[in-house]
């Protein structure tokens, strides 16, 4: 348990504001076998509560993103630390599933998606953002674009 608090503190931690070049690494094994739990879980439960079809697909992000929206307003502070832990771990799958890349840690930022050396998204942010504004942040609208840069300024990710 002690370890699932650890992984979700640095989670959550996670901000982008690339003023320099970022330096980043891949995950190690356990910190990618926490993610791809975490992500199974959440498939499974849908399956079994809502819909036997949801998995990682532009579909199944809509009515995850949908469900957010709808019941965020009624989570308790325990909830909204927890979930973007567990949701942030499947959007960024259903990020790289549809637009390749991969889990990095970026040094002084945390855990995101680098899709390619331009574009590194942070899901467990934006599925706190969503959370806490609503549809305004759609963890949707950001699986549609997370291959397109945030802003225009270009970032050269430098492996460490």
């Amino acid at each position: 348990m002690k370890k699932l608090f650890i992984f979700l503190g640095m989670i959550l931690s996670a901000q982008l504001a690339f003023g320099e070049t970022p330096n980043f690494s891949a995950l190690e094994n356990a910190e990618l076998g926490y993610i791809n739990q975490y992500a199974e879980k959440l498939v499974a439960s849908m399956q079994q509560k809502s819909s036997p079809d949801f998995g990682y697909d532009q579909q199944s992000v809509l009515l995850l993103s949908d469900l957010i929206t709808k019941e965020s307003s009624t989570y308790s502070d325990q909830t909204k630390q927890i979930l973007p832990g567990i949701y942030g771990s499947y959007l960024g799958i259903a990020i790289l599933k549809k637009y390749g890349g991969k889990w990095v840690n970026v040094k002084g930022v945390g855990y995101g998606v680098m899709i390619d050396e331009n574009t590194i998204k942070f899901p467990f942010d934006e599925v706190l953002e969503h959370i806490e504004k609503g549809n305004a942040e759609s963890i949707y609208a950001f699986y549609m674009s997370a291959d397109k840069p945030k802003n225009a300024q270009q970032l050269t990710a430098q492996p460490k």
